[in-house]
């Protein structure tokens, strides 16, 4: 289980492998990283099922908190966009 405290990091870091990049390179970019690196649809499908299955086991609340007060926030400040088909 993830801890709390660096849960955020953690699925942050989940999500960049997902591409091939790291936190390193995150920093290193400019600060339009989560604008110009995209996840596929699968990719982002992927993502969020995993995120969801930590945040249950870290957080110990319902599915539908996860989304609306984890995952969603988690999106609009670190989510990187998904690539249109």
């Amino acid at each position: 289980m993830i801890k709390r405290d660096e849960f955020a990091i953690k699925m942050l870091e989940y999500q960049l492998n997902l591409i091939g990049k790291t936190t390193e390179q995150a920093i290193d970019s400019n600060a339009q990283w989560r604008y110009e690196w995209l996840l596929s649809e699968e990719q982002s499908k992927q993502f969020r099922e995993y995120f969801i299955k930590q945040a249950l086991k870290t957080y110990k609340v319902p599915r539908k908190k996860v989304i609306i007060n984890i995952l969603n926030p988690f999106l609009l400040q670190w989510g990187l966009n998904v690539k249109k088909s």
